[in-house]
């Protein structure tokens, strides 16, 4: 890297230190089998992070669909108790899995505390999926 001077950086730790050969990092790298691998998402909960992006409860309930389809084991839905439209994903996702629409093994999980502190079954009444 080499500034607008034209002279290199100079480093604190040796490049080697810093950028190592992939190799160095598989070289004793055991995975686990395959079907003990399990994928968590967060898409529905964080995908909306950014100013200006939000994403509506059908169109979340599209995603968990796709995610259902691609073989999310776990996927994270938000929190209910913040909002009618973060409670509107979770009654859209569970009824899509009492459909058949989502897998019945995908776990679905969101925050349910309605303060920093402790549990609220609020956001389960408000829901409502029978």
């Amino acid at each position: 890297m080499l500034p607008q001077d034209g002279k290199p950086v100079e480093l604190q730790e040796p490049l080697e230190e810093l950028a190592r050969d992939p190799k160095r990092f598989a070289h004793d790298l055991v995975f686990p089998p395959t079907d003990k691998i399990r994928v968590y998402d967060d898409t529905l909960r964080d995908g909306e992070q950014m100013p200006g992006v939000a994403i509506t409860p059908k169109d979340k309930y599209e995603l968990a669909r796709m995610l259902s389809d691609i073989g999310v084991h776990v996927m994270d839905v938000g929190f209910p108790a913040v909002s009618e439209s973060e409670r509107e994903t979770l009654r859209l996702v569970l009824e899509g899995r009492k459909r058949g629409e989502i897998r019945p093994d995908l776990e679905v999980v969101c925050m349910m505390r309605s303060t920093p502190i402790g549990f609220s079954p609020r956001p389960l009444r408000l829901v409502s999926v029978s």
